[in-house]
């Protein structure tokens, strides 16, 4: 079977795709990766072919105006491009890439959609919730907000490219032939409490083998651990109108007995982190794997790869939701006992501190070391081809 697999080139969405094509290609499939130029070395790095975009041809696979019209367009003309070179039996897309979606109702192929490490919009067991139950009824509103606004771009899509609007008789488009949670069933629930087209994966995290800290991260974690400090793992992006996190990070450190190391890459507070101090280390690019296996403890924003991560190496975790979406997954976590979420608007450094006490506390290793065994078990049995028909 010729598959190929089209990613946004940002590494919290890139490195699960290439996880898939290469278990595609473990299982004797030839695989072709379409992203961004900025994850074309990835992919060749972790062994899958590239087919790259036109050189006339503009970017379409950044996070940045994923639903835009232009976006689409340039994902059209590349995911074109790709298809006369190499002529598919099922596309892999993702949550955030249009392209793929139209792509394959063009060709009339099967198509693989990868979510994040949460199901986002309405299932059969959020349906049910009533006002009774506050905390529940305000995920159901959450869900349903999620997916309008999906559908909503979704349908801007479809018109822009001149295709008729979607027979909603046939269910939610957005969920394609399969849609793959980044979770476990221990986690989401057992399979009749999601949609019969969602399934879970496992965490398929995946970083390409040569990535390894440079000598400059590995002296300041050797110098934190030889002083005796807690390090802690964040990822720092966009505040999304919330008070920004470095205020909050570097006050953590002020007693002494806590460094944080924090990944800017997708920071929008470049000013802050020149105030970082030295128990907070600003890192761009840097294998967020070992990172994680280096931490005490992970200070997360509720997006899925900092979240897997912490369930894989077993890492106690606080976290404190920005974004969309970010919100559905922290409360996942929360509610199978796998994190302590602060809201932003409460995240002072004493209530982060008492969660990250709580987080770390008496019969959690039991929880953190269950999901981690579930989320494995799940990558290890989930059937790829079965996926497609």
């Amino acid at each position: 079977m010729n598959v190929l697999v089209c990613a946004l080139e940002s590494p919290g969405m890139l490195f699960p795709a290439l996880k898939a094509g290469r278990k595609l290609t473990e299982l004797g499939h030839n695989v072709r990766v379409v992203t961004g130029p900025d994850g074309e070395a990835a992919a060749a790095r972790a062994g899958l072919e590239v087919l790259s975009r036109p050189k006339d041809a503009p970017e379409g696979f950044r996070v940045s105006g994923w639903g835009k019209r232009h976006n689409v367009d340039a994902q059209m003309l590349h995911l074109g491009a790709a298809w006369r070179q190499f002529p598919a039996d099922a596309v892999i897309g993702g949550q955030l890439t249009l392209g793929p979606y139209f792509l394959a109702e063009r060709e009339r192929v099967p198509l693989v959609v990868l979510g994040m490490a949460a199901y986002l919009w309405p299932t059969p067991a959020s349906e049910r919730a009533t006002p009774a139950d506050p905390a529940a009824w305000r995920e159901r509103e959450m869900r349903r907000h999620y997916v309008r606004e999906a559908l909503r771009v979704y349908e801007k899509a479809r018109t822009h490219l001149g295709l008729p609007a979607w027979d909603k008789r046939l269910g939610n488009p957005l969920l394609a032939n399969a849609f793959l949670v980044r979770s476990c069933h221990a986690i989401e629930g057992p399979p009749g409490e999601l949609p019969p087209k969602v399934r879970c994966a496992g965490a398929l995290l995946f970083e390409p083998e040569e990535r390894t800290l440079s000598q400059d991260v590995e002296a300041w974690l050797d110098r934190q651990h030889r002083a005796g400090r807690t390090v802690a793992l964040s990822q720092v992006g966009r505040s999304f109108g919330h008070p920004s996190l470095w205020c909050t990070l570097r006050s953590l450190t002020c007693q002494g007995d806590l460094a944080i190391v924090a990944d800017v890459g997708r920071a929008d507070d470049p000013a802050a982190q020149r105030e970082a101090g030295d128990l907070v280390l600003p890192v761009v690019g840097e294998p967020l794997g070992p990172l994680a296996a280096r931490a005490g403890a992970i200070i997360g924003s509720g997006h899925s790869t900092l979240a897997l991560l912490a369930l894989a190496h077993r890492v106690p975790t606080v976290t404190i939701p920005h974004g969309s979406g970010a919100d559905l997954v922290a409360r996942q976590l929360e509610k199978a006992g796998l994190t302590q979420v602060v809201p932003p608007e409460d995240g002072d450094v004493d209530g982060v501190r008492m969660a990250l006490e709580r987080a770390a506390g008496p019969g959690s290793g039991k929880a953190r070391k269950e999901a981690a065994e579930a989320l494995r078990q799940e990558e290890r049995r989930f059937d790829w081809e079965e996926a497609f028909r």
